[in-house]
């Protein structure tokens, strides 16, 4: 598997929970580092400390990654950031103003991340479904269940460049739809 921008969180998170890819777990530290780090360190404002907490929240999917139940990565990370920066505050004996902090900002991150992502991918499976049938089934088959064209051809009964052809076209399809709605939220705004 090649591992780029290409594969969502779920499908790497089920390489890395299915062969214990390394690849996968790359492409998922890659893409998720600097947003936990940046997270940690503005309530934790120690850069070494933010490293190490991020780290060990990689750590810790990479080690349990066989046993993993985690159906949204992001937000598990963001609530493994969490409990990260709250064990270093009860080991380091910070504030109690300081762990209110970290209680609100948490949550209210968490909770507005999570929202917005699930707004977004309904949005997203409104479009998928306005698709033609067979684009629909074709394009479902790539992306949910991760088939190649290949393997969706021979499913079908239809040629490769066929279920190119599909993909190309809801591709297409999501791409002006997707800008469209970035449009009218920027316009509403």
């Amino acid at each position: 598997m090649t591992c780029n921008k290409t594969h969502n969180d779920q499908e790497l998170l089920a390489q890395l929970k299915d062969k214990a890819d390394p690849k996968a777990f790359e492409a998922i530290y890659e893409r998720h580092f600097d947003a936990l780090f940046v997270f940690v360190y503005k309530v934790m404002q120690d850069k070494a400390t933010a490293e190490d907490l991020v780290q060990n929240i990689f750590f810790g999917l990479w080690k349990n990654a066989a046993h993993c139940k985690v159906k949204e990565l992001e937000p598990y990370l963001f609530g493994a950031a969490r409990k990260q920066m709250a064990k270093e505050f009860r080991r380091s004996k910070y504030n109690t103003a300081q762990l209110e902090y970290l209680r609100q900002v948490c949550v209210t991150h968490n909770t507005e991340e999570y929202l917005e992502a699930e707004e977004t991918r309904r949005k997203i499976l409104t479009i998928i479904q306005g698709l033609p049938q067979k684009c629909r089934h074709v394009f479902e088959m790539s992306r949910f269940k991760s088939l190649s064209n290949r393997e969706i051809a021979g499913k079908l009964g239809i040629s490769v460049f066929t279920v190119e052809n599909h993909i190309k076209k809801a591709l297409s399809h999501l791409r002006q739809s997707i800008e469209l709605l970035v449009i009218l939220w920027f316009w509403i705004r």
